[in-house]
């Protein structure tokens, strides 16, 4: 065994990149992207974002939204008056 006191031990400082992407912008991409795998599986290889005034929607968002209201059912129901 070496005895750590008589080394001279020495160790490089190393930089670690951190991901520039978010956690939540990595969510989303990841969303998208099953989004689009989903459509070209059905076979739509085409997705087109809904518009509305002419600025692309949100999916994402939109998703986040519907699930913090409980879910497609919650919001799509006869009793559903949020939107």
């Amino acid at each position: 065994m070496i005895d750590p006191t008589k080394q001279n031990f020495r160790f490089k400082t190393r930089l670690q990149r951190l991901n520039n992407i978010e956690a939540s912008s990595r969510a989303k991409l990841n969303f998208l992207e099953q989004l689009y795998q989903f459509h070209k599986q059905q076979g739509n290889p085409r997705v087109v974002v809904p518009t509305i005034n002419h600025k692309p929607l949100d999916l994402w968002l939109l998703r986040k939204e519907v699930q913090r209201l409980g879910g497609y059912d919650a919001v799509s129901g006869i009793d559903a008056q949020r939107w």
